[in-house]
Parts: structure tokens; C-alpha cells; sequence
């Protein structure tokens, strides 16, 4: 899907965009990163597994949701996935000050943060749940996610 395509367009627009490369064009490759590419398929697989956690985490509609993660194929799902429940995601760079980070989640009032696992035990100090990446992963392909 090109940038043109989504230029201008709101998030439930550019979900929906999404939602149907995922239905009509599941073996095409969605995302390429480093040395890893993810088809539509695994990119609305992995969402979907996201979509359950989040509705299981309560998020849904106007929630905002911090994402603590680096610019990859998980940064990119999860935001899907968070924008698919209705919510607003806030990337946050992942060399954040501890400090800062606790007050730009207490500033946005985000209702969660989503982190790499092995970022978790120092992020505790904020006073929102935490979910990590760790728990998902790819059919078929045993990364962590």
C-alpha cells in the first residue's frame, strides 16, 4: 500500500486500508525490516493476536496507549492493532529517561504501555500496566515478538 494512498486519510480510514490488503493480498509482502519480512497475513495475525490483548487489557475506544518499542515490524502491528480497538497510540523513543517516561504516561494519560520484555523490570516504575512483546509470536516462526 502506498503513502499516497493513506495521505490525508483518518486512522479508522487507514485501518480499514489495511484490514483489506490483509483480506485480498495475504501472501504479499507487507513489511520488510532488517532481516525479516512479514506478509499481510502475518502482519493481520500478529495484530489480531495484539487486538485480543488489548481488549483483554480494556483498552478500546479514545484510550491512549504507549508504545515503547524500535522502529520495527512489532512497532508497526501493535500500532495497527491499537488502532483497530479504536484507541490512539504515542511512540515513545525507546532511550526515554526513566523519569521523563513516567511523566509523559502520567502527562497523556495512557492507559498502557506495550514494551520489549527485557525493558519491563525497569519500566516498572510507571503506574500503568505493562504488556510486553514477549508472549507473541509468529506462527511458524518461533522469534519473540
Amino acid at each position: 500500500m502506498s503513502a499516497a494512498r493513506t495521505l490525508g486519510r483518518s486512522p479508522t480510514e487507514i485501518v480499514g486500508l489495511i484490514h483489506e490488503q490483509v483480506r485480498h493480498h495475504r501472501k504479499v509482502t507487507a513489511i520488510k525490516a532488517a532481516n525479516r519480512e512479514l506478509t499481510y497475513s502475518d502482519l493481520g495475525a500478529l495484530a489480531n493476536r495484539w487486538i485480543e490483548r488489548l481488549q483483554s487489557a480494556g483498552i478500546g475506544k479514545g484510550d491512549a496507549v504507549a508504545l515503547l518499542l524500535p522502529s520495527s515490524p512489532e512497532f508497526i502491528a501493535a500500532a495497527f492493532a491499537i488502532m483497530s480497538v479504536g484507541a490512539a497510540y504515542l511512540p515513545i523513543d525507546e532511550n526515554c529517561p526513566a523519569e521523563r517516561l513516567s511523566f509523559i504516561i502520567s502527562d497523556s494519560q495512557a492507559r498502557l504501555l506495550i514494551t520489549q520484555a527485557y525493558q519491563q523490570t525497569e519500566r516498572a516504575l510507571t503506574d500503568v500496566p505493562i504488556l510486553t512483546t514477549h508472549p507473541i509470536a509468529l506462527a511458524g516462526n518461533r522469534q519473540q515478538v
